[in-house]
């Protein structure tokens, strides 16, 4: 590393921006925006304005290809790999800003070797980021060597993803809730757009969990065997999430069977209402169909006849409501299997 006070202007250019320094002095961690003392522990965080200095500071860190950095850059490769004449692991953690309606997909390049960490933001700044600086810079977590600042690290991202998680869980409970409440309402677009946002986050998370194993491990590169149990739990977390999105993805598919079941019902009883209102004025229709006839009927000056053919109508009318209702096809009719008391009325019948 450069001595004590050499300043790092990226690839050495004016106007671009310095990148922090983080590191541990033996008695207090301390930030800086100059190089410190070589055979620090030290982290390294590069924002999206110092990326075209990347290459310039891994070399001053840990001599490696330049194709290495392009590939980090380009943000294609997810998978943790370890590179380079002096060993380092190198791995890229994606992430999501803003809600599950509005998300941008970002990265954070990260390479952690002997001695150093080193966090590149790809695009707009990492938020785990800076709440694992600050946690690393209260704890004094470089005293215990670097793995705990990545440890703190890995911990951010995980609880940036849980975030969304329990967003996906929010809202699946509501849109359930609404699939039950009111089928009629238009909601497919609503599931469509949870079933997206849920098949996002699965691709996110799914390739991340292999980083987390892989510091998990019992010969995990650069790991201290004694925080081993820290990793190990961390990588634990982000299995139970990693199932959480798959269990949420396929109760999403069970929801959109619940809502095209619902609809379903829905026009049944539509269509069972609108066939009883058919069958129940037959009678009267076909009674009016006869008297109405354009020939002579015998009781047609009957005095009392209009009266006779209105009680016909009705009594035939009653009469099939009663047997309607006797055979049960007015069970269901007009209730919710949503309310508490659907069952109880069940029950009773």
């Amino acid at each position: 590393m450069a001595a004590p006070g050499a300043r790092l202007g990226a690839t050495g250019r004016e106007g671009v921006a310095v990148p922090r320094f983080q590191y541990w002095d033996g008695q207090q961690a301390r930030e800086s925006r100059e190089w410190p003392p070589e055979g620090r522990p030290l982290w390294v965080d590069l924002g999206p304005e110092d990326a075209a200095g990347l290459g310039a500071i891994i070399n001053r860190l840990a001599p490696v290809h330049e194709t290495l950095v392009e590939r980090v850059l380009e943000s294609e490769d997810r998978q943790a790999q370890i590179l380079g004449r002096r060993p380092m692991v190198v791995f890229v953690l994606s992430h999501y800003l803003g809600d599950l309606r509005r998300l941008t997909l970002h990265h954070l390049g990260v390479f952690y070797g002997a001695g150093f960490l080193l966090t590149v933001h790809l695009e707009d700044p990492h938020p785990a980021v800076s709440r694992a600086w600050q946690e690393v810079l209260r704890d004094g977590a470089l005293a215990n060597g670097l793995d705990m600042a990545l440890y703190y690290l890995l911990r951010a991202h995980w609880a940036r993803l849980a975030a969304l998680q329990r967003q996906l869980n929010a809202d699946f409970e509501a849109l359930h809730k609404l699939v039950l409440l009111k089928p009629q309402k238009p909601l497919a677009a609503s599931i469509w757009r949870l079933r997206r946002e849920t098949m996002r986050l699965s691709r996110l998370v799914r390739p991340e969990q292999a980083i987390y194993r892989l510091f998990a491990a019992e010969q995990a590169p650069f790991v201290h065997p004694d925080h081993h149990p820290y990793f190990a739990a961390l990588a634990g977390r982000m299995h139970e999430l990693v199932d959480d999105v798959t269990g949420a993805r396929d109760e999403l598919a069970g929801l959109v069977e619940a809502y095209s079941s619902m609809q379903s019902n829905t026009i049944n009883k539509v269509m069972q209402f609108l066939t009883l209102l058919s069958v129940l004025a037959l009678p009267a229709t076909t009674i009016a169909s006869i008297y109405g006839m354009n020939f002579r009927i015998p009781e047609i000056r009957w005095p009392n006849g209009y009266f006779y053919s209105l009680v016909l109508m009705g009594l035939t009318t009653l009469s099939l409501a009663l047997y309607v209702k006797r055979r049960g096809w007015w069970d269901g009719m007009g209730e919710d299997p949503a309310d508490p008391q659907w069952e109880d009325s069940k029950g009773k019948r």
